[in-house]
C-alpha cells in the first residue's frame, strides 16, 4: 500500500531476532535469518537506501550458499 518506510522497522527487527536465534541454534534458524536479511535488503532498497541494502543482501546470499552446500536439494532452487 506504499508504506515502505513503515515496513523497514519490522524488517530490521526480524533480521535482528533471527540473528540472535541463529546464534543459539543455526540449524533451525539460518534459513529464516537468510530470508529476513533478504527482506531487509529489499525494504532498504525500496526506500532509496541502496548502499545500506548491499550488506544484508550479501549476507543473505552467503548464508544461502552455505545452506545449499549442506542441503542442495532444498536451497539451490
Amino acid at each position: 500500500v506504499g508504506r515502505r518506510e513503515e515496513a523497514l522497522a519490522p524488517a530490521e527487527e526480524a533480521a535482528t531476532t533471527y540473528r540472535e536465534l541463529a546464534e543459539v541454534n543455526p540449524a533451525a534458524y539460518l534459513p529464516d535469518l537468510a530470508g529476513a536479511l533478504n527482506t531487509l535488503a529489499i525494504r532498504l532498497s525500496e526506500v532509496g537506501r541502496r548502499e545500506e541494502a548491499l550488506a544484508p543482501a550479501e549476507e543473505a546470499a552467503t548464508t544461502y550458499r552455505e545452506l545449499a552446500e549442506v542441503n542442495p536439494a532444498a536451497y539451490l532452487p
